[in-house]
Order: structure tokens, then sequence, then C-alpha cells
């Protein structure tokens, strides 16, 4: 989907190899999309890590998300939020609107 859109996906099923493969060069990013519900590691903890080092826009995505896991995605600076299922129009507004956003400080 992302790749018709025009965008260069780089694609992971283990959070914690993406984690990797992000944190050795971040300046390669331009947004993160994240599933809520992932084995090992939640969306929520990619971005913790993430948030450490970068401030690169974030979008979460899930098929249920509690109120409070929102509440704690918005504290770590989450820029959106999708609910599944996904369509293109969807993630390519969303892409747009969190791209266009002013760029702000990680979280230290």
């Amino acid at each position: 989907m992302l790749g018709r859109l025009g965008y260069e996906p780089v694609c992971h099923t283990d959070p914690v190899r993406a984690i990797s493969v992000y944190a050795n060069s971040p300046e390669k990013f331009s947004a993160v999309l994240c599933d809520l519900s992932m084995p090992k590691i939640s969306g929520l903890q990619v971005a913790r890590h993430i948030r450490q080092h970068t401030a690169t826009p974030m979008i979460l995505m899930s098929g249920f998300m509690r109120p409070e896991e929102a509440d704690e995605a918005r504290r770590l600076g989450i820029a959106g939020l999708i609910d599944k299922p996904l369509d293109s129009a969807t993630v390519a507004n969303e892409l747009t609107r969190v791209l266009s956003l002013p760029a702000t400080q990680p979280n230290s």
C-alpha cells in the first residue's frame, strides 16, 4: 500500500529488529508507522525507544485501542492514530498530515 502511494517502506514483522534497523540510521526515515499489538513488544514500547533519540513523526495503527493507550500515545508524541481496517486514502491523508507538522524534539 505505501509503495503505491509513492513512499519507500521499510517493513519488519519483528518490532525488536525494526527498532534496531531504525536506530542504526534514523535519518533515513521520514515517518514511522507501527501497529499497537505486535509480538514481543507493543507499538507504545516501540515509540518509547524511538522517542529516546529522535522526534520522527509516528503513526500508531490498531484494530482496537483502549482510551488509556490512546492517552499514552499522545503523551509519547505519536502524531497520528489510525483505526483498522486500513484503507489507502486514510493512510495517505494521515501521512500527509503528520509529515506537514512542525518538527518536535525527542523525549530525553
